[in-house]
């Protein structure tokens, strides 16, 4: 009897895919399991599940119709991840226009043009979104790289998370800068958190970003 050689794939994928146990679209990893080229499973599994315990199951294919199927898969991943790629550079324009600045070449995967966002000689800035209505997953090489790319030319570093189903979006900058910015609140009386509140826009709208999409 020839004894199966079955290996796991295991990759964390961000956002934009269903988890194969609940359905909901969050952040997710990918298992896939094979018995050599034979794809045995294919599925996502969001944090949540995987606490919880996942019963994998499956039954051998043909090669021809395994195949196909993972013909099929692959093209709804490419589609998938090109509408995000679009969405993205849609919502990056839209905070470039709100403070003033530009949207980087390429969404900053240039060596002369890093992070998402600019403001000459002000901001370097990277957007992140998410349509988790529970959270999001950050990362300290994403607040290492755009902490690294602003200090390169002296400006200041920001990592904006858009919820993009809450209508809400925040900014993680360095507590100093944060420091900074309460002493400027603390000396100016006029300026107070009704004020600033209306004067805000939202980046982001039930299902496409305003302004951008």
């Amino acid at each position: 009897m020839k004894l199966p050689n079955l290996s796991l794939l295991v990759k964390f994928q961000g956002d934009g895919f269903n988890c194969s146990n609940c359905g909901r679209m969050r952040p997710s990893t990918k298992y896939l399991l094979r018995n050599q080229d034979e794809v045995l499973s294919r599925f996502c599994l969001c944090d949540e599940c995987q606490d919880k315990g996942y019963d994998v199951r499956f039954t051998p294919r043909s090669e021809v119709n395994d195949r196909r199927w993972s013909d099929d898969h692959e093209r709804q991943e490419r589609l998938l991840r090109k509408r995000r790629v679009t969405l993205s550079r849609k919502m990056e324009t839209g905070v470039a226009e709100q403070v003033g600045g530009r949207r980087q070449p390429g969404s900053g995967n240039t060596s002369h043009a890093k992070g998402d966002v600019r403001k000459m000689d002000h901001w370097r800035l990277e957007h992140k979104f998410t349509d988790s209505l529970s959270g999001y997953r950050l990362l300290v090489a994403d607040l290492a790289a755009v902490v690294s790319h602003a200090n390169l030319v002296g400006e200041w570093p920001g990592l904006i998370v858009a919820f993009r189903k809450l209508k809400r979006d925040f900014v993680v900058i360095p507590y100093e800068l944060f420091l900074w910015v309460v002493e400027i609140l603390d000396a100016d009386p006029t300026i107070n958190r009704r004020s600033t509140a209306a004067k805000r826009q939202p980046t982001t709208s039930e299902g496409e970003p305003s302004g951008s999409d």
